[in-house]
Formats: structure tokens, C-alpha cells, sequence
């Protein structure tokens, strides 16, 4: 069955073939040539051994169909996508547009998927038909982080469809998605569709990136290191900080202790009463951690009951704490403060009581 799908989209791509007329358009019209740089965005990757003169046919995008093509680019360096720049004949405008990336899977095709790139996207018209569909310059504008690597790229909608424009000359390890059976479905080669090479012909660009190795920190703590008299109910709230990626909130290893014994914390030895010498107390409580901002996730801990009266608290951030790059926090992060100290009532007798009048 999978085969048989395979054919019939193939078989409905090819009624879109243009020949040469495609190419002829694209001599003719500076809407085809790569792009220049802008000034500020580098030129990440493009696809090689282009020819203007061989765009030959329209392969269909269309995500309400199951049906995907993919490209595959490598980044020589960390990046942030800012534009993809590719060729397209629109049959019906798309909307719900997101660009897809998934990572490269040893040279046979996409793997893993990443997370989707929010992405405006432009549609910029030649004036040139082919079999009867415009062709268009298609801009797809991001802010999307990748390390360096082989990855495969495609874009996506929840309606409308279009056709990508492919030529005959270059075999660039495009990927046919039958995104069909619950969204798992397989990719199939499409290396030698009707009956030749075809290569999808796009350009990257953006700004590439020093690797950055800065992990996370601990910040805005309440209560703050070395404060005094803090409420014995009080919650305790700090922020994990990542400037440049998002923190990965799995590696948050957070510990409350009470390092001090005084007030009622007493044991009895006989008629006596002595202060034990006790390691300082690990406090139950629970953390939640809002991550509606990824690089400045805010963590709340609740104790399951209030703190002693004029104790130390100390709270402790574990090493470990770490960015969805790997970069690890490597020592734990400290801070204390001491709670309120609430005067007590001297204990006295009726009898005492009465001798002060």
C-alpha cells in the first residue's frame, strides 16, 4: 500500500512538468536568481551545481494529503536562520505556514523532527506562468538557532498547497514524507523521479554563531541571600537564567535545608536538657516551575510546613543546571536567609504573677 501511494503522488507531480519553458522564464526574469546578501545575513547554505535554465517541474506540498518534500543543507558552523529563499507555483494560497526541520539520519534521509520555525513568509510573483500556475519567489523569514550539521528542511500549513519547483541536473538528496497514519509516516527517495535526478534548489541565510558554552545561573531569588526575618509561611522563588538558549527545565535539582537547631528543637536526657548536634534538615516541600518564558524559567518552592521560628534556611540550585545546548552549570548555587525570630512569653507561675502587684 505504501508503494501504491508512492506511484499515485508521483504520477499526479509529473501532469505538472514544464520542460524547458520554466527555464526560459527564469533567464528572462531576475526573480529566479539567488539572492544577495542583504548586508547583514550570511549566505549559510546553497544549493550547488544550479542551473538556471533547468527548473523543469513543480513536485506538490500538500499537508492535508499527507504529502511532504524535504531538502537536505549542511551548516558549517552553529547558525541562526534568519530567511530561506526557494521558488514555488501556487496553486492555493497556504495558510498556517511553519517551516520543518528534522535532523539527517546518517546520509538516509530525515530522522528526528525538531521543533517547528515560527516563520512569516513572502510570496513575491515573476509575471510568468508555467502550465498555467504563477510562479513565485518564496521568502520564509525565521529566527531558528541550529548547531552545525546535516539536517533536512520543509515547509508546512494547515491548508492550501503549492508546488516546489525542482531541476533535472542536480541530485540533492531530496525526501518524499507520506505524513499519513497518525503523522509517522515513511519518507521515500525521490532521487529518481520520472525517470531522471532532480535537486530542490534553495538559499539559506542568516548569521552564524561562535559555539557558545555559558551555562545557565541561578538569579532573582526571594527571599534573597542574607536576608533577615522572613516569614515562617513564606514560599521561596528563583529564577533559572539562560541568555542566549532556553533552559532545560529536566536538570532543575533544588534542596531546602534547615541548618540550624534552636526554639523547641530540644532533647531531654534525664532531668536535663541538651541541644543535639543534628546534620541540618532536608525540608519537604514542592517545586513548580513556570517555563513560559524558556530562558527565564521562574521555579516556586511551598514547604509542606511553615519554617521554624529564627532558624538558618539554606537553598541549593545542584550542578547540573543546564541550556538545551548541554551547557552545564558546574557548581551548586547557594543562598541562605533566617526566619523570623518571634519573642516568646517568659514562663512564670500565678504565684509570681501575684507578687508583682
Amino acid at each position: 500500500m505504501r508503494y501504491l501511494t508512492l506511484v499515485l503522488v508521483l504520477g499526479a507531480c509529473a501532469a505538472f512538468a514544464v520542460g524547458t519553458d520554466l527555464g526560459e522564464v527564469a533567464h528572462d526574469g531576475a526573480a529566479y536568481l539567488p539572492p544577495e546578501p542583504n548586508g547583514f545575513l550570511d549566505v549559510l547554505y546553497m544549493t550547488i551545481e544550479f542551473d538556471l535554465g533547468q527548473f523543469v517541474t513543480g513536485i506538490a506540498t500538500v499537508p492535508s494529503y499527507g504529502w511532504v518534500i524535504a531538502d537536505d543543507f549542511v551548516l558549517d558552523q552553529d547558525s541562526n536562520i534568519e530567511k530561506i529563499t526557494y521558488w514555488v507555483l501556487v496553486d492555493q494560497e497556504a495558510s498556517g505556514y511553519v517551516h520543518r526541520f528534522w535532523n539527517d539520519t546518517g546520509g538516509s534521509g530525515p530522522g528526528s523532527e525538531l521543533n517547528n520555525a515560527d516563520a512569516d513568509y513572502t510570496l513575491t510573483s515573476t509575471g510568468q506562468y508555467a502550465s498555467g500556475y504563477l510562479v513565485y519567489k518564496m521568502e520564509a523569514e525565521m529566527d531558528y538557532e541550529l548547531d552545525a550539521g546535516h539536517y533536512w528542511g520543509a515547509s508546512y500549513f494547515s491548508s492550501g498547497f503549492w508546488y516546489m519547483t525542482v531541476t533535472n541536473n542536480a541530485w540533492d538528496d531530496m525526501a518524499y514524507f507520506d505524513y499519513g497514519g497518525g503523522g509517522s509516516g515513511p519518507w521515500y527517495s525521490s532521487q529518481y523521479m520520472f525517470g531522471a535526478p532532480y535537486g530542490f534548489f534553495q538559499v539559506i541565510e542568516g548569521t552564524a554563531v561562535e559555539p557558545e558554552f555559558d551555562p545557565p545561573y541561578v538569579d532573582y531569588m526571594d527571599p534573597d541571600d542574607g536576608e533577615v526575618g522572613v516569614p515562617l509561611d513564606s514560599n521561596i522563588v528563583f529564577h533559572c537564567v539562560d541568555d542566549l538558549h532556553p533552559v532545560d527545565i529536566g536538570t532543575i535539582n533544588f534542596t531546602v535545608q534547615d541548618s540550624t537547631l534552636s526554639g523547641d528543637r530540644f532533647a531531654s536526657t534525664g532531668s536535663a536538657l541538651s541541644v543535639l548536634a543534628m546534620p541540618a534538615r532536608t525540608l519537604p516541600g514542592d517545586l513548580v516551575t513556570d517555563d513560559a518564558d524558556p530562558m527565564d524559567v521562574v521555579c516556586t518552592w511551598t514547604g509542606d510546613d511553615p519554617f521554624y521560628e529564627g532558624v538558618t534556611v539554606t537553598c541549593t540550585v545542584a550542578a547540573g543546571l543546564a541550556d538545551d545546548r548541554g551547557n552545564e552549570m558546574t557548581d551548586d548555587f547557594v543562598w541562605s536567609f533566617t526566619t523570623e525570630d518571634i519573642p516568646k512569653v517568659a514562663e512564670t507561675t500565678w504565684g509570681a504573677i501575684k507578687a508583682e502587684f
